[in-house]
């Protein structure tokens, strides 16, 4: 029996046995690929997982960004990723205009501004309510995260075709450099959350994203000669003794790492703003991390509010959350809270029940809500985050921070 060659758009990219078919056509479907087979001709054909997706780009066309934008650094971003997508299989268009078309399933909206004041980046991201959202927007968190950048999140419920808006606002910086240090970070994370939001809920589907030339490279080669038994049997042998010594080691660290991820809810016309906060604490070690005690840092300048699931040290164990072991949740760490937030601008936290992180899991400090001031001498209010294990001696930065400009 002839072999079925797999085809796309009519080009073949590798065969199999006819007895195979079976097993690989049900892999192929739970992979997420349209597939249709041709007996006749002895072909599957294999369309892509973006395949019929259209997805268009623009710049954010506000006119108040036009003296800060960086154009050029743009047209590069959109147009890496207008590759990464087009390789996939989707059908991706750069439009010079904001507005896209209601038959597009998907339109990202990008600006990148230079802020000569700035420190550090800021990522702003605007999406429409959608149930899949959650996935995409952990990959971006995620990612903005690990180059030291501020990270905010803003959620709406209008526009007919999903869309995804990111602003980047970074200190100056010349575009060659950009380019290589953000510009090529960018078009990747923002590609890779894009898969992510028409990813299908079956587990293989990400295959189905990558190019068909994959499925014709081999899984192995080997060049090594034939060995007798007996070299066969003294190499197998000392790869023991080697597995032996290496796992009568065991490496001991005591690491973490935090992150802040907010959102801010802005009321103009009373001038005022809040935010709602979540504050992540991950155990990257070996072994558990005991009782983390929280410090957000802000300043005695600004007068800020907090609110949310943190209650008075001497009534935690009546207002905590209750379970079978006791009262479990946050609690401010001392009495004088108040006079402390005052004072040093320091806000500090402590589980009311042990609270111990096993190793690759994280915990967190959930709804917290953060009123900034409303007077005009303070228009911009800074947030970071510690945490100290006192039992380990290990103390942690976050890995980003909030930062507010209104």
């Amino acid at each position: 029996m002839l072999n079925v060659n797999i085809t796309n758009n009519g080009r073949k990219v590798s065969s199999i046995s006819p007895d195979s078919l079976a097993a690989f056509y049900y892999f192929l479907n739970e992979s997420g690929f349209e597939t249709q087979l041709d007996h006749e001709h002895h072909t599957l054909e294999l369309k892509p997982g973006l395949h019929e997706k259209h997805i268009t780009l623009s710049p954010v066309m506000h006119s108040h960004l036009n003296s800060f934008r960086r154009n050029q650094v743009e047209q590069q971003i959109l147009l890496q990723i207008k590759k990464y997508l087009e390789h996939s299989g989707a059908k991706v268009t750069i439009l010079a205009e904001e507005k896209p078309s209601i038959l597009a399933d998907f339109h990202l909206r990008l600006a990148i501004t230079e802020l000569v004041k700035l420190q550090e980046p800021v990522i702003e991201l605007s999406y429409n309510a959608k149930p899949n959202n959650r996935k995409w927007l952990s990959i971006l968190r995620n990612e903005i995260r690990k180059y030291g950048a501020s990270f905010q999140s803003n959620e709406t419920i209008n526009d007919l075709t999903p869309y995804l808006t990111i602003q980047a606002n970074h200190p100056e910086i010349k575009n060659e450099t950009f380019w290589n240090d953000y510009g090529q970070n960018y078009a990747i994370m923002i590609a890779m959350s894009i898969l992510a939001r028409f990813r299908s809920d079956m587990p293989l589907s990400l295959l189905s994203y990558l190019p068909l030339e994959f499925l014709n490279q081999p899984i192995s080669k080997t060049n090594k000669s034939k060995k007798t038994q007996n070299e066969l049997h003294k190499e197998n042998s000392n790869q023991v003794k080697k597995i032996s010594l290496d796992t009568s080691k065991k490496i001991v660290r005591e690491t973490a790492e935090t992150f802040f991820d907010y959102q801010t809810i802005l009321d103009s016309e009373k001038r005022k703003v809040k935010l709602l906060v979540t504050f992540t604490i991950k155990n990257t070690g070996t072994t558990q991390l005991t009782n983390p005690l929280i410090c957000l840092k802000t300043g005695p300048d600004n007068e800020i509010k907090i609110s949310g699931q943190i209650v008075p040290p001497n009534v935690a164990q009546s207002m905590g959350i209750m379970n079978d072991s006791g009262a479990s949740g946050w609690k401010y760490h001392a009495n004088d809270w108040h006079e402390h937030l005052r004072e040093k601008g320091e806000i500090w936290i402590s589980p009311i029940q042990d609270l111990t992180i096993q190793p690759n899991t994280q915990h967190s400090l959930n709804n917290v809500q953060i009123s900034l001031p409303s007077n005009e001498k303070t228009a911009k209010v800074q947030i970071e985050g510690f945490v100290f294990f006192n039992e380990q001696k290990l103390e942690v930065q976050s890995n980003n921070r909030i930062l507010v400009s209104y």
